[in-house]
């Protein structure tokens, strides 16, 4: 069965035994974002997915994935941090023809 990247997330933290703010550290956000999107209380948005593609080797391919296909596909492009910016500008420009 297929996990959706917040199941894949929570796992992880399980796993690792992990605090929503050492978790939230991992992932380059808050604490109360972290907490927020784990309760689902918060959509998942651009942050945690970054966090997720920076923190995560395993999940990084998804989370880009999910990065350029949100609402506002120009947020993708902030992922210069992960150093994939111009793969996902290709990607940006292949999906906007």
């Amino acid at each position: 069965m297929k996990m959706d990247m917040l199941e894949s997330l929570i796992m992880e933290q399980e796993k690792q035994g992990s605090s929503d703010q050492q978790f939230a550290a991992q992932l380059d956000c808050s604490r109360q974002l972290w907490q927020g999107t784990r309760t689902g209380a918060i959509p998942m948005g651009d942050t945690i997915l970054k966090g997720t593609a920076r923190a995560f080797s395993n999940l990084r391919r998804r989370a880009l994935y999910m990065l350029v296909n949100l609402p506002n596909k120009n947020q993708a492009v902030k992922v210069a941090k992960v150093g994939l910016v111009e793969t996902i500008k290709r990607t940006i420009a292949r999906h906007q023809r």
